[in-house]
This record gives structure tokens, sequence and C-alpha cells, in this order.
């Protein structure tokens, strides 16, 4: 089989609610829920998925079918993602792709996606930027011909930014232009990208652009100045965690907790003790998934009565177990933690334990994943088989 990893952790969900009274959590009757379903090979779950009419089911279910394929670039699977109606979907054949670089056949797949006029702005662009590390002169002019080709700005943003990544310099100009006016779509991954470029030239019209754009692009400007090497994008975080909306606070909480910054530590820090009781939880939470807060703190939020911050506490104990650093008992307190979330009473709850168990290294994580084979939850069945095909193709 050929070596494939399991990919990052996807992002944690917006959870409410706040820490209560120990309660009991385990469903005793969950065997006889899903007792219904007779258990079938991953395999042929992901190929249910993969003929989903949710989208979600078939972008989730397309992207570990091509991760996991024996044959070269994904096999089949690839043309299936690439070429779905649905951009979401087209873009998690594209991540999946990117995982498998050293691969002829992936590179050619995504260059092929890249001349494709008729498909999405933003998810060609998504798939430039995570070639640039394959970047040839034929992707570089492609890119050139793609975004001055493409009449409307906001449009040719993501476009001139996969040119851009790839050596032409003609390409700031327009992307600068876009960003500056806020001309974009409402995608926060490219904006993201645009964060990692490296081109600290594009500062000026990220600072400048905050103004203009809609509100849920005016945290990912900000994160995508800080990645570029500008403190001042702290302000707006800061006062995001100040607000008297809880949501806003959260949403800037979301962003610092995929963050790998000094001042993304101290901004959790300082939000540890403001606003919203929620929102001090996550930050202890996203704390403690860092180590540096106790790890008990995750203990407690695993038996909340919320449903939601159990499920959230999952997700991080799995985190927090990934960097290691840990005594013997409380790397076992933490794994205690995800067992019993994987038999929790809500099936939200067992999906944050299977994002705990894929950002973990655990003993026995088929044993961990088979029962979820029968889970109730059509969506949780797709995770667990997609992490057991990984685990599996890892070997």
């Amino acid at each position: 089989m050929i070596s494939r990893g399991i990919g990052p952790l996807v992002a944690m969900l917006l959870l409410g609610g706040c820490p209560k009274a120990p309660v009991s959590t385990m469903d005793a009757e969950l065997p006889e829920r899903a007792s219904g379903l007779s258990e079938r090979p991953p395999q042929e779950i992901l190929e249910e998925g993969a003929s989903s009419l949710e989208p979600s089911h078939r972008g989730h279910a397309l992207g570990f079918l091509i991760a996991t394929a024996e044959q070269p670039g994904g096999g089949e699977w690839s043309a299936r993602a690439l070429f779905d109606p649905d951009a979401w979907v087209q873009r998690q054949g594209v991540l999946a792709l990117a995982g498998r670089l050293d691969e002829p056949e992936s590179q050619a797949h995504l260059a092929a996606y890249l001349e494709r006029k008729t498909a999405d702005p933003y998810s060609r662009g998504y798939a430039a930027v995570r070639l640039r590390g394959s970047s040839t002169e034929a992707i570089r002019d492609s890119l050139h011909r793609a975004w001055t080709a493409e009449p409307q700005r906001w449009r040719a943003a993501p476009l001139a930014l996969g040119a851009l990544v790839h050596g032409d310099e003609s390409a700031l100009e327009p992307l600068s232009a876009a960003l500056a006016r806020g001309d974009l779509a409402l995608e926060p991954q490219f904006v993201d990208d645009v964060g990692h470029s490296g081109r600290s030239e594009l500062l000026e019209a990220l600072q400048e652009g905050e103004s203009w754009v809609e509100e849920e692009l005016a945290l990912a400007y900000a994160v995508a100045r800080m990645s570029l090497g500008d403190p001042s994008g702290e302000q707006v975080l800061r006062k995001a965690l100040s607000s008297s909306d809880t949501g806003q606070q959260l949403e800037a909480l979301d962003h610092l907790s995929t963050l790998r910054d000094p001042a993304a530590d101290a901004l959790l820090r300082r939000a540890r003790g403001q606003g919203s009781e929620l929102a001090r939880t996550w930050a202890e939470l996203a704390l403690a998934a860092r180590g540096q807060a106790d790890a008990s703190v995750i203990a407690a939020a695993s038996q909340s009565e919320d449903s939601e911050i159990r499920a959230l506490a999952a997700g991080f104990a799995g985190v927090r177990l990934s960097r290691g650093e840990l005594s013997r008992k409380g790397g076992r307190q933490l794994e205690e933690i995800l067992q019993r979330a994987l038999v929790d009473r809500d099936p939200s709850v067992r999906r944050g334990a299977l994002r705990g168990i894929e950002a973990a290294t655990l003993a026995d994580r088929e044993g961990l994943l088979s029962p979820i084979l029968v889970d109730e939850s059509f969506e949780n069945r797709l995770q667990a088989a997609g992490l057991l095909l990984a685990i599996r193709s890892a070997e």
C-alpha cells in the first residue's frame, strides 16, 4: 500500500454553552440505536458518500478516496471531485491532491484544473497556491493568461494571487487593487492564503481594504496582516474579543486558535479573563490544547452538560495529545476523554472525538473507530471510514 498520512485537523466548531456540573454523558443505548445498521467496509461507505446529493458528504468522501487511493493521482476519484458542480467539493479534491504532489499524476490533475475557465476562480486560485512547490513556467504562463482574461476584479484576484506565488510579478498590482478596495468574494480561505504568501508588499493593500470588506472578512484581513509581519493587526482581534457580540468574540477566537504566533497566545490569555463566559471557556481550552494551561481544563469541559462544549473538549483533547509533553497519567486522562466521547449520546460529540483522534496518535485507533462505522450519523460514519482507510494506507 502507498503511504498516505492523515490530513490536518479540520477547523474547530464555533460552539456555544458553558461548563456546568459534571453529568453522565455516555449513552448506554448507543449500540441498540445503531443496531439497525450492518457494518460495511470503509471503502464502501466512502463510495456511498461520493454519490450523495449533499455536497459536504461528497466532499469529505471524495477527499478521503483521493488521499488513500492506490492508483497514482487518486485514480478515478480525482476527476469526480474536480468536475463536481459544487466549488467546495472541488476544493476537497484539490486539498487531497496537494497531499500527493510527489506524484506527477497529481500535478497534472491540478495543472489541468487551472486551465478550466468554467471552474470557480477561487477554487482555481486555491489549487494554484497549493501547487507553488511544483512551480513551472507553464503553470505561471497559464495563470497569467487566466487573470488577464478575467474582466471582473473580484474574480481575477485569486488567479492573480496564484500567478504571483508562481513568479508573475505583474500580478501584484491587480491583486493589491482588489485587496485595497475589498473587491472580493466572501472567501476567508483566500485571504488566509494572502497572509501566507510571504509578500509583505501586500500589507498596505490589506491595511487599506480592511475598512471596505464585509464584517466576515475583516478579521481574516487582520490575521493576514499579522502573518505578513504587521503587529497592528492585533488591534482588530483585540477589539473583536472585547465586543458585546458573543458571535464576534468566537469568530476572533476561531482565528486565534489556528494561529501559531506569540501574539495569538497573548490574545488568548487576554480573552481568558474577558468577554462572555463562553468566550472565556473557549480561550481556556485553546490554551490548554497548546500546553499553556493545565489539561484538567479539558477534562472538566468534557463532563459539561452542554454537548457543544463536550465536542469542543474532545477535539482539543486530541490536539493536546498530538503535542506530547504529557505525563503518562495526563496522557491516559486525555485518551479516556476521547474514548468516552466516542460513545457519547450526542452525535456532535462523537464527531468531535473523531476530530480529536485525527489529531492524536493513539495505540488502538482502529479498535476505537470501527464501532463508528455503524453510527446513526452518516457524517460520522464517513469520517470514521476515511480515517480508517488513511491509517491502513499509511501502514
